[in-house]
């Protein structure tokens, strides 16, 4: 069974190995392979998101149209993600502090941003001695 990254590198480095993959392994990685292609080739990408079309014929099509024109996995194809701290007058919280609090309060992340930024310093207290209640235990 070929993992999500080995059909990727199959596509742009190896495509001797990429032909002998089963159209049945090239339709499971269809969505995200679609998804990274449509960082550089957004038209393209949206035309294959078509209800009737067949995902292994498209991932197919992907490495006959664009993989020729590597020689490798292009580095577009690994966009970095960042996560996002809410930060209020250079105030920041870990991750698992804001989702504790959503959690327990039964609020949206929003609904939290939205408290620090207009209720201020009463709020950014309770986060900070919430922050420091987790980092104790």
């Amino acid at each position: 069974m070929a993992e999500l990254f080995d059909v990727i590198n199959c596509m742009f480095s190896k495509p001797a190995e990429f032909k002998k993959l089963s159209m049945n392994e090239r339709g499971k990685h269809f969505f995200m392979i679609n998804r990274f292609m449509s960082i550089k080739y957004p038209v393209q990408a949206s035309y294959m998101n078509h209800t009737k079309i067949n995902p292994s014929q498209v991932v197919t099509y992907w490495q006959e149209s664009i993989g020729k024109m590597y020689s490798k996995t292009p580095t577009w194809m690994y966009a970095k993600v960042n996560k996002k701290k809410a930060v209020k007058d250079g105030v920041s919280f870990e991750e698992s502090t804001l989702n504790y609090y959503c959690r327990k309060k039964q609020i949206s992340r929003k609904v939290l941003e939205d408290a620090i930024k207009y209720v201020g310093e009463p709020m950014i207290k309770e986060l900070k001695e919430i922050e420091k209640m987790i980092k104790s235990s």
